[in-house]
């Protein structure tokens, strides 16, 4: 799962890869016993759970992108059908029409209609996703139809390029809403022709469904929390796991790739604020004041801790513990981390460019800073632009206002500017 230069990085995971080969042969007993126990342990930890699923998609993003035998890919291809086969329970999966099939098992996998009206709400969710489900099955059986034919197969690893379209398939549209959003598709009544250019990524998309798919499951069953609470071997391999990420996480600075600057850890930022920007300073004094900041402010602020060497990690940590904290009668926000956390881990994610559209995001510098002081509903604004001497004054650190000569200097260059 871990990108082969950050895994290099640990030298006891070089170890336990180096003394245990046999759970990195893929599709072997240890590969999927390992799997279903990782997608297990980390169900409750919404952390260790986006960090699974985005190293996993990229695992499978490099496995599409390297060069691969093509007997072993067919082979495969003809194993995920059989398999497809087995949960659909359908004995001419080759030659079934794709929408046939999809009505045929919706009925099949749905409920009896003696419902009682309670259930209806419930039975109607998961009908609903009993249907997206069958919908990405039938897709992905489609492309392993196409893809076992050894001409497909070859030129679908070796000979196609960006603007491919020699072969297409036909699925449901619901299943490649990346491709129809950037309009990469043909519609045509609710089937999307999808050209083979375009099949590496709605396979990416397929994978990421059946991913998520299984981990929603787990986590619905009844019986997964009392398994993990109960069974001590579970309790010591999920504390084993977690330690593992923990120290993995911990390597990460994702400050815009400059390893030169020195990592501020979040319990360091109170001490190292007095360096602050007067601007970035007031907004951390309000933050520590009423453990809440507005959404430009806190946006802001993520990007100048990021800016000087705070980790994702950190910054997590950073975040969580303000806004764990009981925020003051005259906050301007009423959300916290217990309610929130997942939707604030995404957002700083989404920062660092781990998110959305992965953008590398910087921080504002004075110029636009200065700019954006027309809007009355900001905090982070620059002190040496305001008409009152007396608020520079209490915007600047005691280590500055009580040195008179330094202090000086810089009113007066305020006045020259």
């Amino acid at each position: 799962m871990c990108r082969k230069q950050e895994a290099e990085t640990i030298p006891h995971l070089k170890d336990f890869v180096n003394k245990n080969v046999d759970c990195l042969v893929m599709g072997s007993s240890y590969d999927i016993v390992g799997h279903f126990m990782l997608r297990l342990l980390i169900i409750y930890s919404s952390q260790m759970r986006d960090f699974l699923i985005e190293s996993e998609i990229d695992l499978f993003k490099e496995r599409l992108s390297e060069k691969m035998d093509i007997s072993n890919f067919i082979k495969s291809c003809r194993i995920t059908l059989r398999h497809i086969q087995e949960v659909l329970g359908m004995p001419n999966i080759e030659n079934s029409n794709s929408n046939q099939s999809l009505e045929l098992n919706r009925r099949r996998l749905s409920s009896k209609n003696s419902i009682t009206i309670g259930k209806q709400q419930s039975h109607t969710k998961k009908s609903l996703y009993q249907d997206s489900f069958l919908m990405y099955l039938m897709s992905l059986k489609l492309f392993c139809k196409s893809l076992r034919i050894p001409q497909i197969a070859e030129h679908f690893l070796h000979g196609c390029n960006h603007k491919c379209r020699s072969y297409h398939i036909n699925v449901q549209f619901q299943t490649c809403l990346n491709l129809v959003g950037r309009r990469k598709v043909h519609m045509n009544k609710g089937i999307a022709k999808i050209f083979c250019c375009n099949w590496k990524e709605a396979l990416h998309e397929i994978y990421e469904h059946f991913l998520l798919h299984n981990i929603e499951k787990l986590i619905s069953n009844p019986y997964t929390s009392n398994y993990i609470q109960d069974d001590l071997r579970v309790i010591l391999l999920f504390k084993e796991i977690k330690y593992t990420y923990i120290r993995f996480r911990s390597l990460d600075s994702f400050v815009e790739n400059d390893h030169s600057l020195k990592q501020i850890k979040f319990d360091q930022v109170d001490k190292e604020s007095e360096y602050f920007p007067p601007c970035i300073s007031n907004v951390h004094k309000i933050l520590k004041k009423i453990h809440r900041l507005k959404h430009n402010d806190r946006f802001y602020y993520s990007l100048f801790l990021k800016s000087i060497g705070m980790s994702l990690n950190e910054s997590i940590l950073f975040w969580k513990e303000e806004y764990s904290k009981v925020s003051c009668c005259n906050s301007v926000c009423s959300h916290s981390w217990q309610k929130n956390e997942r939707k604030y881990i995404y957002g700083i994610r989404h920062l660092y460019g781990l998110e959305g559209s992965r953008k590398r995001y910087s921080p504002r510098d004075c110029h636009a800073i200065q700019g954006s002081m027309h809007i009355s509903n900001l905090d982070h604004s620059c002190p040496f632009l305001y008409k009152n001497q007396e608020a520079l004054i209490q915007s600047l650190s005691t280590q500055i206002t009580s040195d008179s000569s330094q202090l000086n200097s810089i009113l007066i260059y305020r006045r020259q500017k």
